[in-house]
């Protein structure tokens, strides 16, 4: 009777590790990055720290339109143009300049709600990292390429 519970007990253990193993390799394609990236959509509004805004829409299923704001009072502090698109078989997350160039990041991980973008030649932001939980929170953080220089942003949907 003893040795039938631990080898219920060690099934058990054994299926976990392999729920835990096979979740954890998500490895998302370019058309499946957008499709989870559609939990960016909407217009999101800063709860703390640093008033900062962003609003995303769907153009089709490759491309993501979006703008970042800071207002202060009722004026525009800071507006940048956003987008998030495939080339190429990957995903880049794009800030337009005023100058009509724009600066374009990697999407270099992948999560069902947690994304990575990275550009190494740019000096400020390297790196972007985007997180949505709760389907309602959006958790923003950009910093440098040695990830040593941060900058957070929290919004709520």
């Amino acid at each position: 009777m003893k040795s039938t519970k631990k080898l219920k007990y060690i099934k058990l253990i054994a299926i976990s590790i392999l729920i835990v193993m096979f979740s954890s390799c998500y490895k998302p394609t370019a058309k499946e990055s957008m499709q989870d990236l559609k939990l960016l959509e909407g217009k999101w509004k800063s709860y703390k720290g640093i008033a900062f805004n962003e609003n995303w829409s769907r153009i089709n299923e490759n491309e993501l339109k979006g703008e970042g704001y800071s207002l202060n009072n009722q004026d525009t502090s800071f507006y940048e143009r956003l987008s998030i698109k495939i080339k190429n078989d990957s995903v880049y997350y794009s800030v337009f300049l005023k100058s009509g160039k724009s600066t374009d990041f990697k999407l270099e991980k992948a999560k069902k709600a947690k994304w990575t973008f990275i550009n190494p030649e740019n000096e400020f932001p390297s790196i972007i990292n985007y997180e949505v939980k709760n389907d309602t929170l959006l958790h923003i953080c950009i910093s440098n390429i040695r990830g040593n220089k941060e900058q957070f942003f929290w919004l709520k949907k």
